[in-house]
């Protein structure tokens, strides 16, 4: 993961272009997170069930709105049903593992690691929102990026998380390196 990641910084710094090639990273982020889970029958229901609600909402948001603001999806993420990519639904799942991933060894219940699992979710939000702009993953109709896709991220990452908490035990062994390299490959596109 840290080479392709190293990879992609190269291409993403050397030719704004290949940004277009996002989805894969996606995709094979989501395969290496799912193939390092600790059990196929339930991750696989996560999987389905995170990538079906990040996807819906996403949808619900890109036509109405009401949810994270007005935003509409570029080309860069690969193709699109209902003017939304497919590999969105695999950035949900991602986002959820690796958040899960940084809290499950705390000591408190599973409200508390889901609320801390959203709130490092919606870090990485912040952190990827610029560089998606940026790189034509989506932009923003009239105006900045809105507080109100925070709050957004937020709510639905703690639903994500807690599902997430509630039905798997053991923390993902891909989950606090690839938020590392997730957090690091962003910084370095925000400064850059």
């Amino acid at each position: 993961m840290l080479i392709f990641h190293m990879v992609g910084l190269y291409l993403f710094l050397g030719d704004p272009h290949s940004s277009d090639l996002a989805w894969l990273n996606m995709i094979l982020c989501a395969v290496i997170l799912f193939i390092n889970s600790e059990k196929y029958e339930m991750e696989v229901w996560m999987l389905i069930g995170i990538f079906l609600g990040g996807y819906v909402i996403e949808a619900i948001g890109v036509k109405t709105g009401y949810l994270f603001g007005n935003y509409e999806y570029d080309t860069a993420l690969g193709t699109k049903l209902l003017s939304v990519p497919l590999a969105i639904g695999l950035n949900w799942y991602c986002i959820v593992v690796i958040s899960v991933s940084l809290v499950r060894r705390i000591k408190a219940d599973r409200w508390a690691k889901a609320l801390a699992a959203a709130a490092f979710g919606t870090g990485m939000d912040y952190l990827i929102e610029p560089v998606a702009i940026e790189y034509n993953f989506w932009h923003w109709n009239g105006e900045g990026i809105p507080v109100y896709n925070y709050i957004c991220w937020f709510v639905f990452l703690f639903a994500f998380a807690y599902l997430y908490c509630r039905f798997t035990e053991k923390r993902n062994p891909m989950g606090i390196p690839l938020f590392i390299i997730w957090f690091v490959f962003f910084i370095i596109l925000n400064f850059a």
